[in-house]
């Protein structure tokens, strides 16, 4: 059995009238100064390893394409296009 006593009442009619909770209001904290680039840091690393794993599946399929390619073109007994 959990001890209801400790938890305050809550009324739903605050909650959805959309008003702000009056003890945030007074809450003011500034974020660190080396906030804003750790996210930053984070972001771009992310995108780095993004565009990395982008980079290794398509520069297989674009080297078979162009081989494939180039086989046809022999098979066909055309020259190739310089």
């Amino acid at each position: 059995m959990t001890d209801d006593s400790r938890i305050p009442p809550t009324r739903d009619d605050d909650h959805e009238s959309g008003m702000p909770v009056r003890e945030l209001e007074t809450l003011e904290d500034e974020p660190s100064v080396n906030f804003v680039p750790l996210v930053r840091r984070r972001i771009y690393r992310r995108t780095a390893a993004s565009q990395f794993v982008n980079f290794t599946w398509k520069v297989p399929a674009m080297l078979l394409r162009e081989l494939l390619g180039m086989a046809a073109d022999l098979l066909k007994g055309s020259k190739p296009s310089v």
